[in-house]
This record gives C-alpha cells, sequence and structure tokens, in this order.
C-alpha cells in the first residue's frame, strides 16, 4: 500500500503474483520468476498476471470512477519481445482497463543494461498512454546516466535504502539528494518499505512524494479491495500512484509523447 501520508485512502494497487505449491507450500516470487526467465516461459506468466490484474480492476467499478492505478511488475525479458507493446494493447482492449490506469515497473537493471529494445518496448508502451517506474531503486549499481534516457514517471526507492532514513543523518542527506535530483529529472519519488508512521513522516519530509508499505496497508485479495473503495471514508483521489492507498497524489511526468520541458514535471490530471 502507498500514500502520501499514512491513513489516506487508497487509489492505487499492485499486482501481487503468489503461488502455493501442492508439496512445497507457498513458493516466493524472487524463485518461480527467477525460474520462468531462465526456462523462456517469462513472457507466458508476465501476460497471465496483466490480464488478470486488468481484468479484476476492471471489474470494480470503483476502481475505474477512482482513477485507481494498477501496477504491473514487467520483466526485462518481456521488455525485448518484438510483439510486447502489441500484447499489452491487445490486453486493455479485451480487459476494458483504461490505460492511463497502468502502471509498468520496471527494476534498475533495466537501466542498468543497455539493451536499447527494452527502452524502445517502454517508449512504445508511453505512446499507449501506459506509465513507466523504475522499481527497487538504490540496490544495484545504478547508472545515472540512464535515468533521464528511460520515460518514468516514478522513481522507486528500494526499503533497504530508506529504511534508516528516519533514524541516520547520512542517509536522510542522501535521500533528500535522490528527491532533489529525481525532481530536477521530472520524476516523483516513492519511498517504499515504509512501515511505521514516524518513518513516512521522515521521508515525506525528505521530499519522497509517495510511501509504500505497510505502515500504509498489507496485501490483500480482490475482495477486501472492492470493500475498502465502497467505504465512505475512501474518498475519490485528485490523482493516482502505483502502489496501494494514497491521498492526493502527484501526477505522471509525462501524459503524452510530446514530452514537457526537460526537468518539469507535468501538472496533476484530472480524473
Amino acid at each position: 500500500m502507498a500514500a502520501d501520508a499514512p491513513g489516506g485512502p487508497p487509489v492505487g494497487v499492485e499486482a501481487l503474483a503468489r503461488w502455493t505449491h501442492p508439496v512445497r507450500g507457498a513458493v516466493s516470487p524472487d524463485v518461480f520468476v527467477a525460474v520462468a526467465e531462465a526456462h523462456g516461459f517469462v513472457g507466458e506468466l508476465g501476460a497471465a498476471v496483466l490480464e488478470r490484474a486488468c481484468r479484476d480492476l476492471a471489474s470494480l467499478p470503483e476502481a475505474r470512477d477512482r482513477g485507481l492505478v494498477l501496477a504491473v511488475n514487467v520483466s526485462g525479458l518481456e521488455l525485448v519481445d518484438d510483439d510486447y507493446v502489441e500484447r499489452l494493447a491487445a490486453v486493455l482492449d479485451r480487459t476494458g482497463w483504461p490505460a492511463a490506469q497502468l502502471v509498468l515497473e520496471v527494476t534498475e537493471s533495466v537501466v542498468e543494461g543497455g539493451d536499447e529494445r527494452a527502452v524502445a518496448t517502454l517508449l512504445a508502451a508511453r505512446v499507449l498512454g501506459v506509465r513507466v517506474a523504475v522499481d527497487d531503486f538504490g540496490t544495484g549499481y545504478s547508472s545515472l546516466s540512464r535515468l533521464d534516457r528511460l520515460p518514468a514517471a516514478y522513481l522507486e526507492l528500494d526499503a533497504g535504502f530508506t529504511a534508516t532514513a528516519h533514524t541516520c543523518a547520512g542517509r536522510a542527506r542522501l535521500v533528500r539528494a535522490v528527491t532533489a535530483m529525481s525532481r530536477s529529472l521530472g520524476l516523483y519519488v516513492v519511498a517504499e518499505g515504509v512501515e511505521t508512521p514516524e518513518q513516512g513522516r521522515a521521508l515525506a519530509g525528505l521530499g519522497c512524494d509517495l510511501l509504500q508499505g505497510f505502515a500504509l496497508g498489507r496485501p490483500e485479495p480482490l475482495a477486501s479491495l472492492a470493500a475498502r473503495l465502497r467505504r465512505p471514508s475512501a474518498a475519490p483521489a485528485a490523482d493516482a500512484h502505483p502502489g496501494s492507498g494514497l491521498a492526493d497524489v502527484p501526477g505522471p511526468r509525462r501524459e503524452t509523447a510530446d514530452d514537457a520541458a526537460p526537468g518539469s514535471r507535468a501538472p496533476r490530471p484530472a480524473v
């Protein structure tokens, strides 16, 4: 769950793939996604997750009416498939989920990898109206020089990067520097792994636009989300973010293929 402050109403959700094996029990996504990538069927897995997530959210009138944003993780191997954008457009058409309410989350390994096909795929997805987030930023050897070349709206700081920002002065200064850099690039910053209100307030004070973590809410099934959206306290938000649950969040960096001026952030769109 994510928010600009703890306690905000839900304006976005992230699709989480889970697998319970009849013998092994719960299998971590880190395990079964890696197996899918190694054996060449991550495309089929990603397509199934994307279609299920879009179809589930499209079945909730409250999700569309509130401008709820759906975030779905995508593998770098999917992005180098020449047919990915065509399949993405077909899923949106079949399910009826709006492209403007879909965010593709890519890890910073896509930034590091230097594969121009992946970047070209993300650019083509943006033409459809789909937004892009760089996930888990700060955990690898980040290539900052490539950030301004990605059609991204959001930079998501990994939980390991933000965990001590409210207790360590050095880490707090580093987070503030990253948020300042991101603002100059037109990126909104999401702090992942927020577990306490104190941590959330500190990260917001350091310039993080959005917060995501257990302090805002835990993973829940579709039925629970539907009930949450129907609560009177879950007032519609002006804008939306990938994650789950927040109030009055900033809009995306880019709303059309004709980008805003470099270093500027697009105005918040109406929903």
